[in-house]
């Protein structure tokens, strides 16, 4: 069903403890599913290309957390970082994602925001905070087994006159009504015209 409105005419389409024993599932995400910002940074030497967007992201592999040692750093985000919130650092995820860490030895979760950038310790896939990882069981092992599941972003939003950090969830780019423009038009009969030809 083609509908033109204002002009336009559009197509509705339907630091960390010490490592785990081996013994680990070997479950991992795909390397090569997610599209590419075209941003990359080298630590280390080996450069690593940050994800255009966490859409549907999920990863499963080895966490661990950092504390008092990087408390008031600054973090990949310019936020100093504060091991009493509930932040992450990821390698590859956009700044400012926020994603569900479950910990698969006790079913335990937590959410956070990915601030940092992080860890550079082969074979974990993310660092939480203090206060994060003490929420799942994670402190005392120092590292667990977990599910990273991203939910969204996180925005500055004005709530009664304070500023306020929100998580926005992605629109899905898999389900729902989509709209498509294919044309803009000044002439009404030259739009008319192309709707014929696209109900064909």
């Amino acid at each position: 069903m083609a509908v033109l409105t204002a002009g336009l005419l559009g197509l509705y389409l339907t630091g960390c403890g010490p490592s785990l024993p081996r013994a680990i599932p070997s479950t991992k995400a795909p390397k090569t599913a997610y599209p590419l910002s075209g941003k990359s940074y080298t630590i280390n030497g080996q450069e690593y290309m940050v994800l255009a967007s966490a859409q549907s992201y999920v990863e499963e592999g080895i966490a661990s957390w950092y504390g008092r040692d990087f408390h008031g750093r600054k973090t990949a985000s310019a936020e100093k970082y504060d091991m009493y919130s509930l932040t992450a650092a990821h390698k590859i995820l956009p700044l400012q994602t926020w994603v569900r860490v479950t910990n698969m030895t006790n079913n335990v979760e937590v959410t956070v925001r990915i601030n940092d950038r992080g860890p550079f310790v082969r074979g974990r896939i993310i660092d939480l905070s203090y206060t994060a990882a003490r929420r799942i069981g994670l402190v005392g092992p120092g590292t667990a087994w977990v599910r990273v599941e991203a939910l969204g972003k996180a925005e500055e939003r004005t709530i009664d006159g304070k500023v306020t950090t929100v998580l926005v969830k992605p629109a899905s780019y898999t389900e729902g009504r989509f709209t498509v423009q294919v044309g803009s038009f000044k002439e009404k009969s030259n739009a008319k015209a192309l709707v014929r030809n696209l109900k064909k």
